[in-house]
């Protein structure tokens, strides 16, 4: 009986790790902000070492409700939350406009050569009303809510 349970214990303990090594990791490299002419826009910040493979990149809400995007550079880029750059290939899905008490998620995730993905920025769950507390020169990440330069040099360090 205990044999069992010992058996049983180490195979989870291995199957959590075979999964958890395969996983890209997860970067702060996302930030949303007020614009000083008004309105909600992104800050993608992906590696330097990136700037020659495609990236993904995807907003939504709970609902599904959003866009996805395609770019074969992944490079840094600053716009409105609801246009992405037109270089990039774009789906969308729904509503293209925050609907006040909704919840969004806005990540990206950049592809190695092999088509794999080497890692993902993240921001999770923010809300119309996270967005309206932001000052002027505050960003919102998956960290917080810090200054724009602060968010910079926090990317630049996990790269």
């Amino acid at each position: 009986m205990r044999r069992g349970r010992l058996v049983a214990a180490v195979c989870t303990v291995l199957a959590l790790g075979a999964t958890n090594g395969c996983s890209p990791p997860l970067l702060p490299l996302v930030a949303v902000l007020e614009l000083p002419t008004g309105g909600p826009a992104a800050v993608l910040r992906p590696c330097e070492r990136d700037q020659d493979h495609s990236m993904t990149v995807e907003l939504r809400d709970q609902g599904w409700d959003g866009w996805q995007a395609r770019t074969r550079k992944a490079g840094s880029a600053v716009f409105r939350l609801f246009s992405p750059p037109d270089s990039w290939q774009v789906t969308r899905t729904g509503e293209q406009r925050l609907v006040p008490g909704g919840s969004y998620d806005l990540e990206f995730a950049v592809e190695s050569s092999g088509g794999f993905v080497d890692h993902r920025g993240f921001l999770y769950s923010f809300s119309t009303a996270d967005l309206a507390s932001l000052r002027p020169g505050e960003v919102l990440t998956g960290q917080g809510t810090m200054t724009r330069e602060e968010f910079l040099e926090q990317a630049l360090d996990h790269c």
